[in-house]
């Protein structure tokens, strides 16, 4: 069967997100993400960001803004009221966040320190990850791997839209 816009299933929100950088804006795109401040990406971050960019992760445009993460751990839910069930974040260490502002561009960079995404800082926040811990996994042992994933995280996480400049190189999955 031919997949059509007919035949597709409609995306989660009713409409595929794409915040991929066009081709023809990607070299100058790039040239300004390396002069900006850098947020280092953790192998799952990474992944998440490919999947927000490419709208696998429809209808969401970037990392999650407070309301956003507050709704998805007490409620499931997008302030939309969108059904969902795992906090979609990127985190950075407090000190770290102290050379971040809200409002600014950051490019996001992959383990070698190349910039794969920007993304404009709508929202620095911190977190209770027990809480989430508690509440998402039902849990708070350190041995399951969801728990652990959020233990290892930095203590502030960063909310906002997102571009993909390139995709992030393949590896093993997170």
């Amino acid at each position: 069967m031919l997949l059509t816009t007919e035949t597709a299933i409609t995306p989660h929100g009713g409409e595929l997100i794409d915040r991929v950088v066009p081709e023809e804006e990607i070299r100058e795109r790039s040239m300004e993400a390396a002069e900006l401040p850098k947020v280092p990406l953790s192998p799952r971050a990474l992944s998440d960001l490919q999947m927000i960019s490419t709208g696998v992760f429809s209808p969401l445009e970037g990392f999650m803004l407070r309301d956003e993460y507050e709704g998805v751990v007490e409620d499931m839910r997008l302030q939309s009221g969108l059904a969902w069930s795992l906090p979609v974040t990127v985190s950075v260490d407090e000190e770290q966040a102290g050379g971040l502002s809200e409002g600014s561009e950051v490019a996001l960079v992959d383990g070698s320190g190349e910039p794969v995404a920007t993304m404009v800082l709508r929202e620095m926040y911190g977190y209770d990850k027990e809480r989430e811990a508690r509440i998402v996994y039902r849990t708070t042992d350190a041995a399951h791997p969801g728990v652990a994933a959020v233990y290892r995280q930095g203590d502030v996480l960063l909310g906002g839209e997102v571009e993909l400049l390139r995709p992030p190189d393949e590896g093993r999955f997170p």
